[in-house]
């Protein structure tokens, strides 16, 4: 909890736009999403992440968006369209974020899965958006490591719940800071009642994730306005709400979204990017694999005040099966829950 203080006092400490966090503005909306493997019946690589997040009100110029602790939107004003009709928002989240292999109840270091890690993360983002295209821009700070307690908090969950003791956290990936820039572009090219189709861009660069990334974003049924929304783990991807609702209107729909990733760099395959002297970064035997399709099966439902959803991911081998012993699960699959409220 010390470090997520921290973490929500840099924008502050800064010198940056911080108003109220106590008091959002009337129009925003809240988050809070519940990501954990046990949706698909999986325990390894992403076991489970919390996250909170916070949009602001939808606004016709990125000056007026306000309700975040935002960073400066002069340096990311160049990076978005400009023009008539468009949408704007800003975002912050607040996230943790836990990884295992695939057998927890080994002590000693495992070399031939990926590591115990820990995460927490600050994330801000600005994007802007109407009913065919969006653009938006996300910085995100945060550390990984003991510091992050991801250690006690799995201990105390798993004997809550009765689950496995996961027993080689002293393994983990060592304490270090991260930072990672990301950036997404979407335009719907396909429209008619009860469906839509749009195609994705996204790249991100830092010491988390670099990656480029494609895909085609469906949505089936009685839907808002805008974009889908696939539950991106904080890290994974760009956080961001680019729904356009009428006033009273209630909708329901389900999401289909198939996607290729390549990768360039990911530190919970690759391990510690500034500490070397990591055990499992410097032994590790295995092979990431460098592209990676995955489907992001979503379910959603809408109220004028509150909105439920539930999106299930799967995807192709994220490690070589053929550098880990053959049992082990070499995808990468989990689900995500959100429950959402608006001001």
């Amino acid at each position: 909890m010390r470090l997520l203080t921290v973490l929500m006092l840099i924008p502050v400490l800064l010198g940056l736009h911080s108003p109220a966090m106590a008091a959002p503005e009337a129009g925003a909306t809240q988050r809070l999403r519940w990501t954990n493997d046990a949706f698909v019946g999986t325990d390894n690589q992403f076991s489970n992440g919390v996250a909170w997040q916070q949009f602001s009100a939808h606004r016709s110029t990125l000056e007026a968006t306000s309700g975040t602790p935002a960073f400066g939107k002069r340096l990311v004003r160049p990076l978005l369209p400009h023009h008539q009709g468009l949408t704007y928002r800003e975002g912050w989240a607040l996230a943790h974020k836990i990884q295992t292999p695939d057998e927890i109840k080994r002590p000693d270091l495992n070399l031939d899965d990926v590591p115990y890690l820990g995460m927490a993360a600050w994330s801000n983002s600005f994007f802007a958006f109407d009913d065919r295209n969006f653009a938006g821009f996300e910085w995100l700070i945060g550390w990984v490591g003991k510091a992050t307690q991801a250690q006690p908090l799995q201990r105390m969950a798993h004997r809550t719940t009765g689950a496995r003791r996961p027993r080689g956290w002293s393994n983990q990936l060592d304490n270090e800071p991260i930072f990672n820039l990301y950036y997404a572009r979407k335009h719907k090219f396909l429209q008619m009642d009860g469906f839509d189709a749009a195609v994705s861009f996204d790249a991100a660069l830092g010491t988390y994730f670099t990656y480029g990334q494609a895909g085609i974003e469906m949505r089936f049924g009685r839907t808002p306005g805008g974009f889908a929304y696939a539950a991106t783990p904080v890290g994974k991807g760009l956080q961001y709400d680019a729904t356009l609702r009428r006033d009273g209107e209630t909708y329901a729909y389900f999401s289909l979204v198939p996607a290729v990733t390549h990768l360039l760099h990911a530190m919970p395959r690759d391990g510690n990017v500034l500490r070397r002297d990591n055990a499992w970064t410097q032994q590790n035997r295995v092979r990431p694999e460098r592209t990676i399709g995955r489907l992001i099966i979503g379910a959603h439902y809408e109220r004028p005040r509150w909105g439920a959803h539930l999106n299930l991911w799967f995807g192709t081998d994220s490690v070589d099966p053929r550098t880990v012993v053959d049992r082990l699960d070499t995808a990468n699959n989990f689900g995500a829950f959100t429950l959402e409220r608006r001001l």
